[in-house]
């Protein structure tokens, strides 16, 4: 498979996480979190998963029941020059908002400790690795990507409900789990775009007020929409993740990217960008549908054309007209996926949660025949 994500390159290009911070609740509406040493919980092993600019994950374990359990452990890196004060808030910024998510295709974060001089967050461990790992083995049938897709648009769905925009959506920021339920992970970059109103009483909560986010480059660049290379445009963080889970879907049917970077000086872009001229000009009144869509390369790499329209829908190059999470989780061909992922209980925010639709039992094994992801030793 071509190199997905162009990581190394474009990591000098992501946001500083000290630069970027996490908007949470105020302080008034967020308990105090005391930061407990991980010897005090869990055994720290010699074995990592993950090394990265920003974080390395390792395995740590304890024993419940008489049982040993093991957890991945995400040791966040200390800038250079970075005051400890600084990081630590950066730590317990991302920390509120993975701890309020819980969700089958969210990763649980357990708890936030300190081991010597880093922090990390303890949460689930996914043993088979993450999604671009999956993609790079070949291993998938069609029928799994489309699974996968849904369960990522479900996890994507929660969020959004419950005001939080991810902001880094790729195939590394997924993982799977033993009973095939594909878990989204790492929320240094998400962004709390909107709070709950408190529930009324039929226990329903909807948001409060959409903020919008200045243009910056923050994220994988890869992933990111037109709207945030523009300096002057304020973006919907919303409509920056569905941009994101359609070029993430693309790249999980297609085994590529589309294109480098959604700019004017990406050639496939702007091919991309003039298909959707044409059709807006010619028929600005038509709705996109399997007979009416912009005449790109997408007919030809993706398998069916009701694919083919969903991700142009969810890649219109003009937000305001970009269809939402919800709508995309809705679209029938999605809706009649088979999905191994769980029913979830929770309702949406905002609006009836149509992704409880699956009560359809486990139809696919994602999980690579003998892949057990091997540990390096330290």
């Amino acid at each position: 498979m071509a190199h997905i994500t162009i990581q190394d390159e474009m990591e000098k290009l992501r946001c500083s996480s000290s630069h970027t911070k996490t908007r949470s609740p105020s302080p008034k509406k967020t308990e105090k979190y005391i930061i407990q040493k991980l010897s005090k919980e869990f055994e720290l092993t010699n074995d990592t998963i993950g090394d990265g600019s920003f974080a390395r994950v390792k395995i740590v374990q304890r024993k419940e029941q008489g049982t040993l359990v093991r957890y991945a452990a995400k040791f966040l890196n200390r800038e250079e020059g970075e005051l400890e004060r600084l990081y630590v808030d950066r730590a317990l910024e991302e920390f509120k908002v993975a701890r309020s998510l819980h969700h089958p295709n969210i990763v649980e974060v357990l708890s936030l400790c300190k081991h010597k001089l880093r922090l990390a967050f303890v949460m689930e461990y996914c043993q088979h690795g993450d999604l671009l790992d999956l993609m790079e083995r070949r291993t998938l049938c069609h029928g799994g990507k489309k699974c996968l897709f849904k369960q990522m648009l479900r996890g994507v769905v929660y969020m959004h409900s419950h005001g939080i925009a991810h902001h880094d959506i790729k195939p590394e920021n997924m993982v799977l789990a033993n009973d095939n339920v594909l878990k989204i992970i790492d929320f240094g970059l998400s962004e709390v775009f909107a709070e709950l109103f408190p529930p009324n009483s039929k226990g329903e909560r909807e948001l409060g007020r959409v903020r919008e986010f200045p243009a910056r480059l923050c994220g994988t660049a890869a992933y990111l929409p037109p709207e945030v290379f523009e300096a002057k445009y304020y973006y919907d963080a919303r409509a920056l993740d569905v941009w994101s889970c359609a070029i993430t879907a693309f790249a999980l049917f297609v085994g590529k990217l589309p294109w480098g970077l959604a700019d004017d000086e990406d050639e496939r872009y702007q091919a991309f960008q003039g298909s959707w001229q044409y059709l807006l000009e010619e028929y600005p009144d038509i709705p996109v549908t399997v007979d009416n869509f912009p005449l790109t390369v997408f007919a030809e790499v993706l398998p069916e054309k009701e694919l083919v329209t969903l991700l142009l829908r969810m890649l219109h190059p003009f937000p305001e007209m970009r269809m939402t999470i919800f709508d995309a989780l809705e679209d029938p061909w999605v809706q009649a996926i088979e999905c191994c992922s769980p029913e979830s209980n929770h309702l949406s925010a905002v609006q009836g949660d149509k992704a409880g639709d699956c009560g359809i039992p486990k139809m696919h094994d994602h999980c690579p025949s003998k892949d057990k992801l091997v540990p390096k030793s330290d």
